[in-house]
């Protein structure tokens, strides 16, 4: 009988053979395999159906058609290759001989790694079987290819050409039991040319060789696709995503007639493999057109998306409840703010988040993430802090004071805490407390410069002059050309009427300090007014009698 080769060759995608898959287990060339066999599966023009894997070892392409959509029965002899009944799910599991089994009524045959583990007379059985069945066959096998065996996994016998009739090949010896078929010695290896012979010879009426080869630890091995029209050169699935990315393309220039179009020809069930960038278009598509109902189950989707990304992508899901309120519907707003939330686990994330929300100006959302500091991780002093100073920072100040005493409560002794918490109350004009805390702070940390310049600066406010100068005086020991200390000292000696010896640290900051404009300036007031005692009006430069 003669047989119809294809004259191109089904070629596979580069990616898909050397493509490492980091989620398999399987060796390089088994999960290469596993992604060939799917990429000829989906060309195979059934979109489901009945469909029969002939020796099917362990069972892992049944599962992959049976992921598919395909109504899977898996045949094996051995009875220990059978998964758990939870590994199969629907596929069906017929332990019996593959050259005894009947393969009518199956809508396409998968004769994956089978054929090579019999003798010829047993090959020839087997593909006249599936050849009277008259639908598509996937068959995976070995096959001679003299350049690719290689010498340190075989023996002689893998260069060794013998005749088996019209047909040409080479005879394994089987010597790994568990691998040959049950009782079957040795195994026949055809040439490519034999092979397409054995096909026409057992009936088959076209064969598509697939190209290109990939190998085996034994040499060459081929996948060809049997009685089967043309494979499509693209399946439904990448149609669908062809059509998706043209819809993106058009909407970003703005021609939203002709993305509609392409839009309303798409099957409804590519919108589930639908990505991120596509569902935008989309949306875009339809605020356009104005369905206001369609877009927010397009929003709907791009939420779940979102959230499938994790908590990093957080912000975008809130940007998403804020369109739900533009949209009046409040229901899934609040649904989507909930999601967000309920999902929050790391500082790091709800501290940028809410930076964010602060400055772009969205304040509600902002402290609804500060809300949920207060009420979440109010064991988490870093957080606890940042929310004080966030609340400062949108005019909140009441709401700061809570967060900064809660904090203050559960860590006492935390002298930057006791400072920050200092500064917070003299910017309210509570100088009697943040005396009380920059004290608090100092007791704890002597040596925080920071500290002492802000307490006497609180001394300063309440006139307690004596303090201010005491402490200013301790700390020029230790830093005499700190020209913020000189200052408050001069202020201190000014409000007791020492203003000679005001006057000389007055001068000693400006100096120090020679663009401070507020230095200088205080110099040459205090300055007029020494001289003014004086009857002299010198300039701030000029000596004081």
């Amino acid at each position: 009988m003669e047989i119809s080769v294809l004259d191109s060759l089904v070629s596979v995608p580069d990616a898909l053979q050397n493509e490492p898959d980091r989620r398999s287990s399987r060796p390089l060339q088994g999960a290469a395999r596993d992604r060939i066999f799917r990429y000829l599966l989906a060309r195979v023009a059934n979109n489901g159906g009945l469909f029969v894997d002939l020796g099917a070892n362990f069972g892992l392409l049944a599962k992959i058609a049976r992921d598919e959509g395909y109504a899977v029965t898996a045949v094996d002899a051995r009875a220990e290759r059978k998964p758990p009944q939870e590994e199969l799910g629907s596929i069906r599991w017929v332990q019996t001989d593959v050259r005894e089994f009947e393969m009518s009524g199956f809508e396409i045959i998968a004769c994956p790694g089978l054929l090579y583990h019999f003798d010829l007379d047993d090959q020839m059985r087997i593909l006249e079987r599936c050849a009277r069945a008259d639908v598509p066959v996937i068959l995976d096998t070995q096959v001679h290819v003299d350049r690719l065996v290689p010498a340190a996994q075989t023996g002689d016998w893998a260069r060794k050409l013998v005749a088996r009739g019209p047909y040409e090949g080479v005879v394994d010896p089987e010597g790994d039991p568990s691998m040959a078929w049950i009782g079957n010695r040795e195994s026949f290896w055809p040439t490519e040319e034999s092979i397409l012979r054995m096909f026409a010879d057992a009936g088959f009426w076209k064969a598509a060789i697939v190209d290109p080869l990939f190998t085996s630890k034994f040499g060459g091995r081929r996948f060809f696709l049997l009685n089967c029209e043309n494979p499509a050169e693209e399946t439904p699935a990448e149609t669908a995503k062809r059509d998706r990315s043209c819809i993106n393309n058009l909407v970003n220039e703005g021609r939203f007639d002709e993305a509609r179009e392409i839009f309303e020809r798409l099957p409804p069930a590519s919108a589930g493999a639908a990505d991120w960038t596509y569902l935008r278009a989309v949306l875009q598509m339809q605020i356009h057109f104005g369905e206001r109902e369609e877009a927010v189950a397009t929003m709907v989707k791009l939420r779940d998306r979102a959230l499938d990304f994790g908590e990093a992508y957080s912000l975008e899901v809130l940007r998403r409840a804020r369109y739900f309120d533009a949209a009046g519907n409040l229901a899934e707003a609040e649904k989507t703010r909930e999601q967000v939330f309920e999902r929050l686990s790391k500082p790091t994330i709800v501290m940028y988040l809410t930076q964010v929300l602060i400055k772009t100006e969205e304040w509600d959302d902002a402290r609804r993430f500060l809300a949920q500091i207060e009420r979440r991780f109010a064991d988490n002093l870093d957080l606890l802090v940042f929310a004080a100073q966030s609340y400062q920072q949108m005019g909140d100040f009441g709401a700061a004071e809570r967060v900064w005493r809660a904090a203050i409560a559960r860590e006492p002794e935390n002298a930057p805490m006791l400072g920050n918490f200092g500064s917070f109350l003299s910017s309210q004009d509570k100088h009697e407390e943040a005396a009380s805390a920059f004290e608090r702070a100092l007791a704890l940390d002597p040596n925080d410069t920071k500290i002492l310049e802000r307490l006497i600066s609180v001394y300063l406010k309440l006139k307690r002059f004596e303090d201010a100068e005491r402490h200013a005086r301790t700390t020029l020991c230790d830093s005499p050309d700190n020209p913020r200390i000189h200052y408050y000292l001069a202020s201190a000696l000014r409000n007791t009427k020492r203003r000679r010896e005001a006057l000389d640290h007055a001068r000693r900051a400006a100096e120090l300090d020679p663009t401070n404009d507020r230095y200088h300036k205080y110099a040459d007031d205090l300055a007029m007014l020494v001289a003014k005692t004086a009857g002299e009006v010198p300039s701030s430069g000029a000596e004081v009698p």
